[in-house]
């Protein structure tokens, strides 16, 4: 009797701290959006749960909320949908929460798998409640790079569309051409050098080097074919960074012998003298890596320019 009476106390306590009630039903709520194979009956369950309190912006270990878990895991479309638009137009969830990466919803849809019409249609549904699309992740990515790493041009052309940076690096330092610097009046120099500090873009970008990845770079180390022809098609620039190796975007698939990719960067008019941190060219590397006929295709490309 005595077990019985001080549980019921127990039950009541608890009953009269919202908080309690309410992390037993987020949990529910995540354990539920974590699963594959959500149905139609699941909204009507997710329903009730927010209804008994359960928070909109919930978060898993990951710092993932509801919103990204739905976006992530629910593959049917109408499901997916039908839970976004409970989530943020009638629970208000916050679509610019960021999981422990910095991702925000938006990113982790443009990095989805899928190549349907579907993702596309989703980022659009983000970007019309007003995700913002030029934010980065802790590691400098923005939504157009998660996309380009996926090759998915339907979600690329809302996001250019909409205004995504397209020649946008991933933070990184700068590195000084020594020779290029030389026909820099002073003034400029210290322009750029100011600009290096407050974060912002320099002038003489063929001085100041930037080392970072922009989408086209990330296009590239993925192979991804048809994202590389989007970019170069919205006017990409090809030789506007370096990565951490000091390659461009040719340098990085001349090393990889990705040949369809090298043949559309060179015809975009990517730079056959530049060279990577140990002097390499794109030729160079080529041949380096045994791509013998990448490295045909730079050979005649150089012979051509030469020629003009």
């Amino acid at each position: 009797m005595r077990n019985q009476f001080f549980l019921a106390v127990l039950f009541i306590f608890f009953a009269s701290v919202p908080g309690a009630v309410a992390s037993s039903t987020d949990a529910a709520l995540l354990a539920t959006l974590q699963r594959s194979n959500l149905s139609h009956s699941d909204i009507e369950s997710i329903r009730a749960m927010l209804q008994r309190g359960a928070n909109p912006d919930a978060r898993d270990s990951t710092g993932m909320t509801a919103l990204m878990l739905v976006i992530s895991n629910a593959h049917d479309y109408s499901i997916k949908t039908g839970l976004m638009d409970l989530l943020v137009l009638e629970y208000f969830a916050d679509v610019e929460a960021r999981d422990q990466e910095g991702r925000t919803a938006l990113m982790i849809a443009a990095g989805l798998e899928s190549h349907t019409r579907d993702s596309a249609d989703i980022v659009d549904k983000l970007i019309g409640w007003f995700a913002a699309i030029n934010d980065k992740d802790r590691g400098g990515k923005s939504a157009l790079m998660f996309a380009a790493e996926r090759d998915n041009v339907e979600v690329m052309e809302i996001l250019l569309e909409h205004g995504a940076d397209l020649d946008y690096a991933t933070r990184g330092s700068y590195a000084v051409d020594e020779e290029e610097l030389e026909g820099v009046s002073s003034e400029e120099q210290f322009e750029d050098i100011i600009a290096i500090g407050l974060g912002g873009e320099v002038k003489n970008k063929n001085v100041f080097r930037k080392s970072g990845k922009t989408a086209l770079m990330f296009a590239v180390e993925w192979r991804a074919v048809e994202a590389v022809r989007l970019l170069l098609d919205y006017g990409a620039d090809v030789d506007h960074a370096e990565d951490e190796l000091g390659r461009t975007a040719l340098l990085i698939a001349a090393e990889e012998g990705y040949r369809e990719i090298v043949e559309l960067l060179v015809k975009a008019g990517a730079s056959l003298s530049e060279t990577d941190r140990l002097g390499r060219t794109a030729h160079a590397l080529a041949e380096a890596n045994n791509h013998f006929s990448t490295a045909h295709l730079l050979r005649e490309a150089q012979e051509s320019q030469r020629k003009h």
